[in-house]
């Protein structure tokens, strides 16, 4: 049994008796219309995350598995899904998406689960992929969030950081942080695979609107300044994290 190790750096299917390729994904669909990727152009290695996404019946939101090897041409091994991530757990038979980030690109493909495993412990076997979907992240994705920033240097001290890239974030307020062009500080913390890191970035502003609500509402477009290496290292690692394990907070 293949390992899964490979010389290429990581971030983090067709059943054997039929063809999924023409099987609709359970869910929203993983990567939509983009150019089909070679298995090992996932560079995938042992223990590498993954995202499961449940088939329609289990009305449940994608959980995270781990990789623990592959048999090339016949089968994948990851761990199975936590007990009660959802309100009946997967049998044979079933249809599941496998969502996986793999340098600056992000995969998906439909697999069956051809055999569970209880013993010695809980593992799944799924069919080997045959058509993988693959798209490069381009350097400034953005996602929502929801995060709390305190601002250094402008006319107001906190606020909430709405979106976010590896180059900047819409920031909301409830007044004005300053004029376009000012350069202000943000101070916040990402939290990544239950990590936390603080991160104190100065911004320069490049937009700022007011928007109407109960009480006084601005939005803040800030380009981010002299990011060091572990600073931007983090961010990209938090959109990693939230693409594969909340796609729907692309934007």
């Amino acid at each position: 049994m293949d390992t899964a190790t490979s010389a290429n750096p990581t971030s983090t299917a067709e059943p054997m008796g039929g063809d999924v390729s023409r099987t609709t994904n359970p869910g929203t669909l993983p990567l939509g219309d983009i150019p089909q990727a070679a298995f090992d152009d996932m560079a995938l290695r042992v223990g590498d995350r993954m995202q499961l996404a449940p088939p329609p019946k289990l009305e449940g939101d994608p959980c995270m598995v781990r990789l623990i090897g592959y048999v090339r041409d016949l089968s994948l091994l990851v761990t199975a899904p936590p007990a009660g991530c959802w309100r009946a757990p997967v049998i044979e038979g079933d249809n599941v998406v496998m969502r996986v980030f793999s340098g600056r690109s992000a995969f998906g493909f439909v697999c069956q689960v051809e055999k569970v495993i209880r013993i010695p412990f809980d593992y799944l076997h799924l069919s080997f992929p045959r058509l993988i979907a693959g798209r490069v992240i381009r350097r400034s994705r953005r996602i929502r969030a929801e995060i709390a920033v305190k601002i250094e240097g402008g006319a107001c001290t906190t606020g909430n950081i709405l979106n976010i890239s590896s180059t900047g974030a819409e920031v909301f307020t409830n007044a004005a942080p300053g004029e376009t062009g000012a350069t202000i500080g943000l101070s916040f913390t990402l939290n990544v695979h239950g990590v936390e890191t603080p991160l104190a970035l100065k911004a320069v502003i490049r937009s700022v609107r007011e928007t109407a609500g109960d009480g006084p509402a601005w939005r803040c477009g800030v380009e981010f300044q002299n990011v060091s290496v572990e600073a931007a290292a983090a961010l990209k690692n938090l959109i990693y994290q939230e693409l594969i394990e909340h796609p729907q907070s692309l934007m």
